[in-house]
Formats: structure tokens, sequence, C-alpha cells
């Protein structure tokens, strides 16, 4: 059975759910998603052995995403949280004509450091990533990289 490490980031979701026409407030519901934890879910679902790889503050909203990455079977054993920080977080506005719109608030989010903390990235490479640079390829500019090497 294939064996699968997603790397990004868990995001919360705040998602129209409609108006409670006795306040005139919009309705929202809370969850949680992003493009490879949204894969990570379905692949665990068909049976191939998961695990996901982020970085997470110490708050409510990261413990709930463990505990569903925990129901979903996925595994977390890659995954670090950090004390005084939080998730990102995005939400979703329908526009006049239909289309999805996002706001995103992201700027403070842990998974922000995923590439230059360098304890996560020594855990990955090269086991995980089976990527190695060759002695002449060109140094790299991306701060990934250098936390690989340091």
């Amino acid at each position: 059975m294939a064996q699968i490490a997603a790397i990004g980031e868990v995001v919360v979701e705040l998602a129209p759910q409609g108006i409670e026409e006795s306040i005139g407030r919009e309705i929202l519901s809370l969850g949680f998603a992003g493009d490879t934890f949204n894969t990570s879910v379905y692949l665990s679902r068909t049976g191939t052995e998961t695990d996901y790889v982020t970085l997470l503050g110490d708050d409510p909203y990261s413990q709930q995403i463990l505990k569903l990455a925990e129901r979903e079977d996925i595994g977390t054993k890659m995954t670090t949280t950090m004390a005084g920080r939080l998730p990102g977080m995005y939400l979703i506005r329908n526009s006049t004509d239909g289309e999805r719109e996002f706001c995103y608030w992201r700027k403070e989010a842990r998974a922000r450091e995923l590439f230059t903390d360098k304890a996560l990235t020594k855990t990955l490479y090269p086991k995980h990533l089976r990527f190695r640079p060759h002695e002449h390829a060109p140094k790299c500019p991306w701060r990934c990289c250098s936390a690989l090497n340091s």
C-alpha cells in the first residue's frame, strides 16, 4: 500500500450558511480546510496510509485540527505546534454574480514558517522528500533549502 506525506497548511474556514432574519446577520459555519489537507482526508478514506506535515499553534482551533486529523486516520507525527501561535483563517463570501470570494487572515499563521522550521526540514530531508541537490547544481534561493543545509 502506498504511503503519502502531504505538506501544507490547514486553515480555519468560515462559510456562509444564510441570514438570521431576526437579527439581520449572516450565519457562518466553522470548518477546517486547505488543498493538501483535503487531499489527505480523501486519500486516507481510500485506505492509503497518510501523514500530514504542517505547523500549528497551541490554541483550541489547532487542537480541533489535530482531532479532525485523528478522526480521519491521518498521521500527525510530523506536525508540530508552537505556543502562542494560530492557524490561518479565511472567510468565504458569495459575490452578487454567485462567484465565491475569499478573504484571508494568514499573516500570523504558524504554517507560514513551514519551510524555515529547521527541526521540521531536517525531519523531512532527505528521508521523506527523497531529494538531494547535486553538488554542481546552482545554489537554491529558497529559504527552505538554506534551512535544510544549516
